[in-house]
């Protein structure tokens, strides 16, 4: 907040304070008399908590007890309580006035009652014993009871109401307990006895009907400012508070600059008036500023009319050096040297010649103003007025500008600054401007380098940064997204503006003195700068590259030596930073040793000291030169030079306080607060609060311990890990010491906190950071080293290197290191394939190539040949091993390699063969292949490879194109085969390609291998932009226009080739038209083509160190050529698309296309004509214009363009126009279908239409292929005859033709706005799907929103999202269905936690932001360190991709929400005919005919079916059993779709739930048959072998032998074994043993029994059951999720609900819209309707009405807490909180109706019918895992649970009366005369009352006093029955009835009391002038009315004189004259000029 000085005067008051204060002996707030007496507190033996704070209890002495004090303690006795009991087993005669004897228990005697006692009586032993009751005598105090416990033991109660311990009881005063519960703030307590009080209102405040106290508002509308608003602060005290936007003290509130200049120029007889200009200013919402406004006088010199609106760049320069950043009042200004404008520039103060002359002047200028009025402050700033202009500084960077004509003239200075909001275009760009002046060469170079200014298209006017903005808004975030701090003197970082805003084309300029530097890349910035000298050494000749030869045989090498150095501001052997910065090091006050041997010490300058200089030397100096003398007065002075000269915190002197220590400290008041036991209280601001005691520091509530070391200084003693550092303790970094933390050379130190680092080891070693050795990445790594490479440790790390003569990476090597690159990735082999033989040539055999070979085939050019030819020489598509018998001849390319017993290849001798691989077999050649030396000179050599490039080659050559495509950096082929070049040429009847057709198949500067061209696009080619090539990949294939690419990637030179199934035709679409534009050009400009005219002898002016020059210059005239992009006729969109129709023909010429490039391709038709392309006729008309109609009534008539309108009749009709009913054709009788057709003098039978046959018998007819439908669409078969067609998905139309649908043309495909569309099939898109989804679905704001964060993301690849079912595609990218993508995308997201791979197999279930649980598991076996999600069906691929808001993981498919499911809703569409008029139509039809003024549409309208994907069945779309992948694992067909029922019918061998088991008789993976006979039993299942065990007695494979001979064995074998040959026993399957003894094998530990994850395995004997976890079904070998929403009960929700499934075998139930509940209960949604709509709320009919109720957000729901604390409520006192507040516990609606209105809540609290929930409104991880609505906790079983409670209670009506009318707004009643009409029994009176007004002044007078609301009076009416109708009152007598200035009600009516009216006094009693009083005291708003029983008649005059009353009607004057006696009235009419009678 700003604080501004306002002028004005200052008052200060003094007001007497009574401070409340209780005498010794007193306590609490009323002053209750301590315990005992207040002479004598706690009877003088403890101490009393007196005082206003305290709370009456009794500290007793040691040894004393009670209440008051006023007993022993327990066991003690005597005057002082100082002995000991010792009684043993006694009771001890304790107490003030007790002795200490004993009295023992029965059975014990001695003087301590130790010793045992008995009596014997007739041989028993009899015990004695004595009961004494002490309460029999009174003993305990008068209010308490007492209770006898024992023998002589007693307890003494108080009574209710009263406290103490029984022998003092005090009455309990609740008012000393938290006030009574009464408010402070509004109420005080009243003591009405012991235990009771009350509430009552403080004076200023209201009671409310709910028993509450609500302040008196006090506000009035003069109370403040018109632009302040009025609260109170207390009663009768407000408080007025400018508006937002104004400054003041709310009683004077003044606006922002422009505001406060209108007001000044506008004011009357203001000093100014006149004097300033004022207009809207743009900059009102900006600031703040200090403006210095020159008055009109001060603009003269200036040409302001001319000069000023021509050069708007100097205008607003004008304006901004009148302009500084801040506010500076006068004081400030004259208390400062220099101050800065907004330019940059300096300016200076000059007071020498007193206050009242002070002058500012702009350094650089000699002109001066003077400041005639100061401090005229502003919501935003300050202004001072001057009284010349500013204007004499040129900028130091200029741009030249064009300035809009649109300026208006002006001359004044307000004026200047409306200028600032008109749009300025500039010639120049920022690099233009950077160029030109000399000074920014450095930095000109780095953005030349780095390119970081965009062209102008990228910027809106938004994106300037103009100096207002900066200064108001002092963070800037930077294109590194770094932020810059703006303050002071317009410093960006601590960096001074030179020059601010400087104008260019595209962004603005600002000049600093520093370089800003982020601290994002502080730690890469060049900390070294090491020195690089060469010296020469000598030495003896050797055979070195590097070396100069000497004549002398000597020779001399030149070495680089490197002298380690630091950069400037750095230190150590890691150039770490100087303390303070590198920038700025000691801060700026001190010399850092810095260098290699620096340690980084700051030597402070003599003022200065601290590690980094950041103090004053002197304890009481301060400020940034350590000369100005500390304010601080009874403390230690803050000696920073930053500080403002206060006290440090915690230094001040006891009994002082305050920032300088200048307020004293005092007694607290009542309000107690929890300070440390090292704090003192202090209230010396009016409350109270903590202050730590001298010798300690903190906020009061924490103080902790300091070591004084003198008055008013101390010395804090660090922590642990922290250094002390002057007052502050300075974290100590153990990464910066010379031992880097312990870390070893090779290891990285890194800082954890104060005191504490570790060390890891540096990338490339290995080990615990303190003990590091170097990784051999050579086994390590990815691959392994190259043959001709060895691994070596270079540079503390391994590396493969190639061995001598060789250059490469160490894992290839090859001739030389130039040819590396050459070599692209995509000619090795890959791993993925396989089945292949590699002829290898062996080390000799390459160092057997002759140079001559070596130095040919490794240049650039033929070295990727020389790979292609190995690659197709040596490499061979099958296994051929080297012991192949026959010969074999392999042909490959065009060579022909034959092969002798495998033991040579094509000259070359196989050395060592069958080297095995994963991929194939590896034979070593003792000889390099190669190819011959002409075939591989460029593209001609690489095209002559591939003999089917022939024809291709030959034209490129034909037409020298060779030379331009090889000059090219980069290219691209596409050459069509020679069977394609043939197949064109015999199309086109040409013998060879045009020059044209062969150059549009090469692109220019590009080389697109097959991963470019993935991405599809559009390409150039060398005919021009306007011949471009579409790529597109459809279907796993690539395609260029309609041509598909055979092969790709065929690598030359610069260059790439693909192969083309067909020659692509060139599409004339592009009619691009160059326009020439007229430019003016400076002379340092080129001009091309030549100038059209120059023209000499102008001046060329230019600034250089800020001085400007002139030399002679020229202008020239050139012409711009620009492209204006357009499409040619019949062309559409972007990319200049067919329109629908033939390509010569769009829309076959019967309409309209509109084409262009801003066209949609839609054919508007001529009239007659219909379809797609306008291919056909309206339906009934034909002939080739479609005029012809046809008549047809009862059949089918041959419309269209070849129609000839006969009509073919339906079945039962004939005649011409199928009108005559059918009757029998002679004998002959017709079938069914046929009709008779009379032809004299034969009659026949013929078919119908749509059938063929003899007439006797006929069948349909569908002889058109697809029933004439487009190839695009499908023919659907509506009647005999008759067919419907529609367009295939992906294309649209009327079926006739189908257009493909490019979904880019609308909204971007659904793309990102910054991603690029692109067309690659019908109605397909290719882009980053997930980047896109996560953006347009606003995900992505959810997981950069800070209350979800650190999230957990798993991201499908990009393999998975491309291989989803086209349809689900289809389904979930289409704009409609973002809700549904959006649920898809959450389910992927776990928020609030950042969780890694080990941390996610221990997730039990985690619940995602959509709200359905995830789960993960490690892989088995098979997949070991594998994870997988939700039932291993999907697999984590990449882990830990670590962003700023959390964690993210890559996964192989896209997780389904188990509220979706496998959705694959279609998209189709239905008829809809409208009558529209013709201008009226808006859709776009298929089908139209025009009949007089209107038109009928057969439109299309779509909607969305609902449809599971394959593989997913049911209402939800479950996945069917086996997953998606392997819907029933592949072996069978599952019942899928809505319909059906997920159950597997699986093939033949296979059984169980999901396929995945063998059938009986069925064995291994396949499930093979068993072939066992009925004498063995078969091994049988998946993982069986199918061999079979034998009986006794069998033998043989299928033991189908009986055995010879039979065995036994002996012993005998176990029951479950056989007897073998050698008396051997073998257990039967499933048992194990020795066969003697034989138990069942324990399945379920094997495997878990074959029983699915996660499912229960038991076992019965062999039989093994598995049983499927809770939420499951299955046979427990495949277990399904269970859908509750599938059963025919919605899953438990009610009808009205929607189940979505959330888990397995859960749910959630949703109320449907417009219904409302928990889902399981809904009901409908009544929306609250207010009470006052139906008869105004039982309220009066002037009374307004309020219905709390309604317009309670909450609808009556509140929460309701116990005073305990949180969750302290059972159910039951729940109840009663909720009744006790005259309310009931709300139910679950009454909570949801709530919660829509707003009401959120982290609290769960009790419902009706023991229910727990609460509502939210916004998503929160903290509350129901994110939950928006009721979380419910359900209903409760245990009713003593504890939880707070929601409570309902329905409000009340609120009747207020209108204003004008009084009542308790049930009765309302408006003012006299109001009353008086509305009152039938007062009808005469009110006629005598209208009667006077309509003929006298008088009258009408009275009227309006009978109406004044200001003024109460007492008004007598006669009733009708006192008032005839017949007689007339006088105006006299009329007003006699009324008596104005109070209201009488008659009880104030007393006897002889005189009531004055205006003609009289009245005398009133009962009786009023002798008129009894009917009825009394009917109350209206400005008086009371009384009724008499006749009305009152007025005194005459007391002189006879008669009075002359003169009333004005019309044009007439009537004069009346009265006569006393007589009462003869006698008139006169007198009238107007033109009155003609009397």
């Amino acid at each position: 907040m700003l604080n501004r000085p306002v002028s004005g005067c200052s008052f200060e008051c003094h007001k007497e304070v009574q401070v409340k204060s209780c005498c010794p002996g007193f306590w609490g707030p009323d002053c209750i008399e301590c315990p005992e007496s207040a002479d004598r507190p706690c009877n003088n033996r403890g101490v009393c908590s007196d005082g206003l704070g305290g709370n009456g209890t009794c500290s007793c002495q040691v040894g004393f007890a009670g209440t008051a004090c006023e007993d022993c303690a327990s066991d003690r006795y005597g005057p002082t309580c100082s002995s000991v009991c010792s009684c043993v087993h006694g009771i001890c005669g304790s107490g003030l006035k007790g002795s200490g004897s004993c009295l023992c228990f029965s059975g014990y005697t001695g003087p301590n009652c130790d010793q045992g006692q008995s009596r014997t009586f007739k041989g028993v032993v009899m015990f004695v014993s004595s009961a004494i009751n002490p309460c029999l005598q009174r003993i305990c105090h008068a209010q308490a009871s007492c209770v006898h416990t024992g023998p002589n033991q007693h307890l003494c109660a108080c009574n209710e109401g009263y406290s103490g311990d029984g022998r003092v009881c005090m009455a309990v005063d609740p008012c000393q307990n938290k006030r009574g519960g009464c408010a402070a703030e509004s109420t005080r307590c009243v003591y009405d006895g012991p235990g009771k009080s009350h509430c009552e209102c403080l004076p200023g405040f209201d009671l409310l009907s709910n028993g509450s106290c609500s302040l008196i508002d006090s506000c009035r509308p003069d109370s403040c400012h018109k632009n302040a608003n009025c609260t109170m602060l207390s009663p009768g005290r407000i408080k007025c508070t400018c508006l937002p936007g104004y400054i003041g003290n709310g009683e004077v509130c003044y606006g922002n600059i422009i505001q406060r200049l209108k007001a000044l120029n506008t004011q009357p007889g203001g000093q100014w008036s006149g004097q300033l200009s004022s207009l809207s200013w743009p900059l009102q919402n900006l600031g703040p500023f200090t403006l210095f406004v020159p008055i009109n006088k001060g603009f003269r010199g200036v040409s302001v009319r001319k000069t000023l609106p021509t050069d708007l760049p100097k205008a607003k320069y004008l304006c901004q050096m009148h302009l500084v950043a801040g506010v500076m009042p006068f004081d400030t200004l004259k208390k400062t040297n220099i101050f800065y404008t907004l330019t940059g520039k300096a300016a200076d103060i000059d007071t020498s010649e007193g206050d009242s002359q002070t002058k500012i002047r702009i350094h650089g200028s000699r002109k001066k103003g003077t400041i005639i009025q100061s401090d005229m402050v502003a919501s935003n700033g300050m202004i001072h007025i001057i009284n010349k202009l500013m204007d004499s500084v040129s900028p130091t960077v200029e741009s030249d500008t064009q300035v809009s004509s649109l300026i208006k003239l002006s001359d004044r200075f307000i004026d200047l600054l409306v200028h600032f909001s008109l749009y300025v275009s500039s010639k120049e760009n920022l690099m233009k401007i950077v160029a030109d002046y000399g000074k920014f060469e450095k930095f000109k170079s780095l953005l030349e380098v780095r390119r970081n200014i965009p062209n102008t298209s990228r910027f809106s006017n938004k994106d300037l940064l103009e100096v207002y903005n900066a200064v108001s808004s002092p963070r800037i975030v930077s294109m590194a997204n770094q932020v810059l701090t703006i303050s002071g003197q317009i410093l960006v970082n601590e960096a001074a503006v030179l020059e601010a805003a400087v104008e260019a084309k595209n962004g603005r300029l600002y000049v600093l003195d520093g370089v800003l530097t982020p601290p994002s890349i502080q730690p890469v910035l060049p900390h070294r700068c090491d020195i690089n000298e060469t010296k020469i050494f000598e030495g003896q000749c050797e055979s070195c590259s590097v070396v100069k030869r000497c004549s002398t045989g000597d020779y001399t090498v030149r070495l680089l030596h490197t002298t380690p150095t630091c950069c400037k501001g750095f230190y150590g052997p890691d150039c770490s930073p100087c303390p303070g910065g590198y920038q700025t090091p000691c801060s700026g006050h001190g010399q850092c040793l810095e260098g290699i041997g620096g340690n980084g010490s700051c030597i402070c300058e003599s003022k200065f000291r601290g590690s980094r200089c950041q103090y004053c030397s002197s304890s009481d100096r301060y400020g940034p030169n350590c000369d100005r003398t500390c304010p601080c007065i009874h403390g230690q002075c803050d000696n920073r030079p930053d500080s403002d000269g206060r006290c440090k915190v915690g230094s001040c002197l006891s009994g002082f306080t305050g920032p300088f220590c200048e307020r004293r400290t005092a007694v607290c008041g009542i309000q107690v607060q929890f300070c440390h036991a090292h704090a003192d209280c202090d209230f010396s601001k009016g409350t109270t609060r903590c202050v730590c005691k001298p010798g300690y520091q903190g906020d009061g509530i924490t103080c902790a311990k300091c070591i004084k070391t003198g008055p008013g200084s101390h010395s804090c003693q660090c922590l642990t890990g922290w250094r002390e550092d002057g007052d502050e303790c300075q974290p100590i970094n153990n990464c910066d010491g010379p031992d880097r933390g312990g870390c070893h050379p090779n290891g990285t130190c890194i800082y954890i906190g104060p005191g504490q680092s570790d060390c890891m080891c540096k990338s490339g070693y290995k080990g615990n950071g303190q003990d590091c050795e170097a990784v051999n990445q050579c086994v390590t790594a990815a691959g392994t080293c190259h043959y001709l490479a060895t691994c070596r440790l270079l540079s503390f790390q391994w590396t493969c290197v190639c061995n001598d003569e060789y250059t490469g990476n160490g894992h290839i090597c090859y001739g030389t290191v130039q040819q590396v690159r050459l070599i692209n990735t995509d000619d090795h082999v890959h791993e993925s394939t396989s089945n292949i033989t590699l002829l290898v040539p062996s080390s000799a055999a390459i160092a057997k190539m002759s140079s001559e070979d070596i130095n040919f085939w490794t240049t650039k050019g033929n070295l990727p040949s020389l790979v292609r030819s190995f690659k197709r020489q040596h490499m061979y598509k099958k296994i051929l091993p080297f012991f192949y018998k026959s010969n074999l001849s392999e042909t490959f390319g065009s060579e022909t390699l034959i092969i002798f017993q495998l033991t040579a290849v094509g000259g070359a001798t196989i050395t060592t063969p069958n080297l095995a691989a994963t991929n194939g077999l590896i034979h070593i050649i003792d000889k390099v292949l190669v190819p011959e030396r002409k075939l591989s000179e460029g593209l001609l050599a690489t095209l002559a490879l591939t003999p089917d490039f022939s024809l291709f080659r030959s034209y490129l050559i034909d037409y020298n194109l060779m030379d331009e495509i090889e000059q090219m950096e980069e290219f691209t082929v596409f050459a069509p085969t020679n069977a394609a070049i043939a197949d064109y040429l015999r199309t086109i009847a040409a013998t060879a390609l045009d020059v044209n057709t062969t150059r549009y198949h090469v692109v220019a500067s590009e080389r697109l291998l097959e991963t470019d061209l993935q991405s599809g696009g559009y390409k150039k080619t060398l005919l021009g932009f306007s011949f471009q090539l579409g790529i597109y990949p459809r279907d796993g294939k690539l395609f260029v226009n309609d041509a598909q690419i055979n092969s790709s990637n065929i690598l030359s030179i610069n260059g790439v080739i693909h192969s083309l199934s067909a020659v692509l035709r060139i599409n004339r679409n592009r009619c691009d038209e160059a326009k020439q534009q007229k430019i003016m050009v400076g002379s340092s400009e080129t001009c091309r083509p030549e100038p059209l005219m120059k023209r000499r002898k102008c001046m060329l002016s230019r600034m250089f160190e800020e001085e400007r020059l002139l030399s002679i210059g020229c202008r020239a005239t050139c012409l711009r050529t620009h492209m204006v992009l357009r499409c040619c006729g019949g062309f559409f969109g972007e990319h200049c698309e067919l329109c629908p129709g033939p390509k010569d023909q769009p829309c076959f010429n019967n309409g309209v296309c509109s084409d262009g490039t801003n066209g949609t391709g839609v054919c508007q038709c001529n009239q007659g004509f219909s379809g797609t392309a306008c291919e056909t006729c309206e339906s009934n008309k034909y002939g080739v214009h479609c005029d012809q109609g046809c008549g047809c009534k009862n059949g089918r008539c041959n419309d269209g363009l070849a129609g000839n309108g006969a009509c073919e009749c339906d079945v039962g009709w004939r005649g011409v126009l199928c009108d005559e009913n059918d009757e029998l054709c002679g004998s002959m009788k017709c079938h069914t279908s046929a009709n008779c057709v009379i032809a004299p003098p034969l009659s026949r039978c013929i078919c119908a239409f749509g059938f063929e046959g003899n007439g006797s018998f006929c069948r349909g007819n569908n002889t058109r292929l697809n029933g004439g439908c487009n190839p695009n669409a499908v023919c659907k078969r509506t009647r005999p005859g008759r067919r419907e067609c529609v367009c295939d998905r992906g294309y649209s139309g009327d079926g006739i033709v189908c257009v493909e649908i490019n979904p880019c043309r609308e909204r971007n495909g659904g793309c990102h706005v910054n991603a690029d569309c692109i067309h690659v099939g019908p109605n397909k898109v290719t882009v980053l799907m997930y980047v896109c989804m996560f953006q347009d679905t606003g995900v992505m704001d959810l997981v950069n929103d800070a209350i979800n964060e650190p999230v957990t993301i798993f991201m499908p690849s990009d393999a998975a999202m491309a291989s989803l079912p086209q349809e689900q595609k289809d389904f979930l990218f289409h704009r409609d269905n973002r809700p549904q993508l959006e649920e898809y995308l959450k389910y992927h997201i776990l928020q609030a936690q950042k969780i890694y791979a080990e941390g996610l197999i221990h997730l039990d279930s985690v619940r995602t932001l959509q709200g359905s649980p995830l789960s993960f598991t490690c892989g088995g076996l098979d997949d070991i360190g594998e994870i997988f999600v939700n039932d291993g069906k999907c697999r984590i691929v990449q882990r830990h991709l670590i962003f700023n808001g959390g964690i993210a993981y890559g996964i192989n498919c896209l997780l389904t929400p188990p509220s979706l499911g496998g959705r694959c809703d279609e998209q189709t569409t239905f008829e809809l005919q409208v009558n529209l008029p013709f201008k009226d139509c808006l859709l776009n039809p298929i089908f139209r005919r025009r009949s007089g003024d209107f038109i009928s549409l057969v439109c299309i309208v779509k909607f969305w079916r609902s449809k599971c994907c394959h593989g997913y069945y049911g209402r939800d779309c479950l996945v069917c059993p086996g997953g998606v992948s392997s819907p029933c694992s592949n072996r069978g067909k599952c019942d899928d779709g809505q319909l059906g029922n997920g159950t597997c019918t699986c093939d033949v061998g296979f059984g169980g739930v999901a396929c995945e088991l063998c059938s009986d008789g069925f064995y291994g993976p396949t499930c093979k048959a068993c072939n066992c006979s009925e004498h063995g039993s078969c091994d049988a299942g998946r993982r069986g072998t199918g061999s079979c065990f034998c009986e006794d007695g069998w033998t043989g494979e299928r033991c189908e032998t009986p055995q010879a001979e039979i065995f036994q064995c002996s012993p005998p074998c176990s029951p479950k074994a056989v007897c073998r040959e050698n008396s051997t026993c073998m257990c039967r399957p499933f048992y194990e043993g020795d066969g003697f003894t034989c138990t069942v094998m324990d399945m379920c530990q094997i495997w878990n029994g074959g029983c699915a994850k996660g499912a229960k395995c038991s076992q019965t004997g062999e039989k093994v059951s598995c049983t499927c976890p809770k939420g499951h079904t299955g046979d427990g070998f495949n277990c399904q999720p269970i859908d509750r929403c599938s059963f025919a009960d919605n899953g438990g929700c009610h009808e009205h609900a929607t189940c979505t499934p959330t888990a397995p075998g859960k749910s959630r139930c949703t109320c449907k819209d417009n219904y409302i509940g928990d889902g399981v209960t809904c009901e409908v949604k009544q929306l609250p309707i207010s009470r006052c709509l139906q008869d105004n709320g039982q309220c009066h009919q002037d009374a307004k009405c309020t219905d709390l109720h309604f317009e309670d957000t909450t609808f009556g729901v509140f929460h309701f807490r116990s005073y305990k604390g949180q969750y302290k409520l059972n159910y039951t006192e729940a109840q009663k909180a909720c009744s006790a507040l005259g309310a009931t516990l709300a139910t679950y609606n009454q909570l949801s109706y709530a919660q829509q209105g707003g009401l959120n809540l982290c609290a769960a609290g009790w419902l009706d019918k023991a229910r727990v929930a609460y509502p939210t409104t916004y998503s929160n991880p903290n509350c129901g895992f994110g939950h928006v609505g009721i979380v419910d906790y359900g209903t409760r079983k245990d009713l003593g649970e504890t939880w707070d409670t929601f409570c309902y209670r329905m409000k009340e009506v609120k009747c207020e009366c209108k204003p004008g009318y009084v009542g308790d707004g049930f009765s309302c009643t408006g003012n006299l005369l109001q009353v008086l009409e509305s009152t039938p029994n007062f009808s005469n009176f009110l006629t005598q009352i209208l009667n006077s007004s309509q003929v006298s002044e008088s009258g009408r007078n009275l009227l309006k006093r009978l109406s004044n609301l200001t003024v109460q009076s007492t008004l007598f009416v006669p009733d009708n029955n006192g008032l005839p109708n017949n007689q007339t009152l006088s105006q006299q007598d009329i007003e006699f009835h009324l008596s104005e200035g109070q209201a009488l009600p008659v009880g104030q009516l007393k006897n002889g009391s005189r009531i004055r009216t205006r003609v009289g006094s009245l005398t009133s009693s009962r009786y009023i002038n002798n008129r009894f009083i009917t009825e009394s005291d009917i109350l209206a708003s400005n008086g009371i009315i009384h009724v008499l029983q006749g009305p009152l008649k007025a005194q005459p005059p007391r002189h006879e004189v008669s009075d002359v009353i003169t009333t004005e009607f019309t044009k007439y004057t009537f004069k009346k004259r009265l006569t006393a006696k007589t009462g003869i009235a006698c008139f006169s009419v007198v009238g107007s000029s033109d009155a003609r009678g009397s």
